[in-house]
């Protein structure tokens, strides 16, 4: 039933659009392959979570509407209008849109078809709707069509009149706000990604009631059934527009997507994110846990996946264990047998830390025109890499770059080769540490 329109006077409602699912969600892009952990190592550890996330095609900026009635975000298209997209974000850093409200839903096809567009950013939540203040309008920039899902910006019936004002479209509208119908037609500059539409409609479908031009199709929310006057907790406000990054990058940060974990044997292992983005795995007790990843988007789409982890003892202090090495004399660089080898070179190429020479010493050699380094891979969680450099004062200089290594042979011993020619060579044999 219609009423009397006046400021204070209420109108009809209005009801929404279909709501429509978009595309644009958390996906789990790589799933993370089983780790194996080394206690009290920190190699392998760490796994990015960008690696295993992602939000299909959404490659630009994006900008979240935080509002009352819930978040969305929208993928600003500067490919498409970079002139209405500098223009917008120029109002967003100085926060013009800061405790503004929606002020306009229209029907372009009827009230029965439900709303074609919401409309806002032209005014303030203040006792006499203060507006905005106008920055230089922007010319057209039509390119793409007014489809459900996209941010337009609102004008005068001058195709070059743009300037705070935009408007969502929550109707397919591309002929009725297309070039040929007025000649010019209207410019998207940004789309609502994720489940954000269901916040849109939800707003676009509030009771709509004329107090007065600018606001004929004012929609409002909680009007009880004998108010005769518009309060401004009527409105429907959108608290702020803000910049996001797609993942966060430090801890907090608001972004589009959040990242969530948990360990089935916390006693095992456990996570901690740091970065926004990295998880850092502490492996505590022999044994095996299962990680569960979850990335949340705004709107609650969520996708997960699972990350697999086997704890197990450190090989290397087992090694010296139970060949007898004194506790204080455990470190990789100490030499029980004081025969000049530390712990962590014995381990890694089969010898004893307690027999003095008992180890297979890497082995230097001339092989042609090449210098050759013979040494035997005698266990899998230490990582071997052979080096050379001219300058051996300069510390720093030493690097892999022009190493051959020769095939393995049963027992484990390569040849890592160098051409010689110039300046001297030197080659040596490090050896570290690593959790496989």
């Amino acid at each position: 039933m219609k009423r009397a329109l006046t400021l204070c006077g209420l109108l009809t409602l209005l009801l929404g659009g279909t709501l429509h699912a978009q595309t644009t969600v958390p996906v789990v892009s790589a799933a993370p392959a089983a780790r194996t952990l080394i206690i009290g190592r920190t190699s392998g550890t760490t796994l990015d979570l960008s690696t295993v996330f992602a939000v299909p095609g959404v490659t630009s900026q994006v900008v979240q509407f935080n509002t009352i009635l819930g978040n969305f975000n929208v993928e600003l298209l500067a490919s498409a209008a970079p002139n209405h997209v500098a223009n917008f974000l120029a109002y967003v850093s100085s926060g013009n849109y800061t405790n503004t409200f929606f002020h306009r839903v229209a029907s372009f096809e009827g009230s029965l078809a439900g709303p074609s567009i919401l409309q806002g950013g032209g005014y303030y939540v203040t006792p006499n709707r203060d507006a905005v203040s106008k920055r230089p309008a922007v010319a057209l920039e039509y390119s793409l069509p007014n489809a459900r899902g996209t941010l337009a910006a609102a004008r005068t019936s001058s195709p070059n009149s743009a300037t705070s004002e935009w408007f969502f479209n929550t109707r397919d509208n591309s002929t009725i706000l297309g070039p040929l119908n007025d000649g010019f037609g209207y410019t998207v500059f940004a789309r609502v990604i994720g489940t954000g539409m269901t916040i849109v409609d939800t707003i676009a479908s509030l009771p709509r009631y004329n107090i007065g031009s600018p606001f004929t199709d004012l929609p409002l929310r909680n009007v009880s059934a004998n108010q005769t006057q518009v309060f401004l907790s009527n409105l429907v406000p959108l608290n702020t527009v803000a910049v996001v990054p797609l993942l966060p990058n430090t801890n907090g940060q608001t972004a589009v997507i959040a990242f969530t974990f948990s360990s089935s044997a916390p006693a095992i292992a456990i996570a901690t994110l740091s970065n926004g983005r990295t998880l850092t795995l502490s492996p505590l007790a022999a044994g095996t846990s299962t990680l569960s990843l979850t990335a949340t988007d705004t709107n609650g789409n969520a996708a997960q996946t699972t990350l697999a982890v086997t704890v197990i003892p450190d090989p290397f202090l087992a090694y010296l264990t139970a060949a007898g090495v004194p506790p204080a004399q455990r470190a990789p660089t100490a030499d029980p047998d004081a025969d000049g080898i530390p712990n962590l070179l014995e381990y890694a190429l089969g010898g004893d830390p307690l027999s003095p020479g008992a180890t297979d010493i890497p082995v230097c050699g001339l092989n042609g025109g090449n210098l050759t380094l013979t040494y035997k891979r005698a266990t899998s969680d230490i990582a071997y890499a052979v080096q050379t450099t001219t300058d051996i004062t300069t510390p720093g200089s030493w690097t892999i770059s022009g190493v051959t290594h020769g095939t393995p042979a049963t027992d484990g011993t390569t040849t890592a080769t160098v051409p010689l020619g110039g300046p001297t060579r030197f080659i040596r044999l490090q050896v570290t540490l690593n959790s496989q």
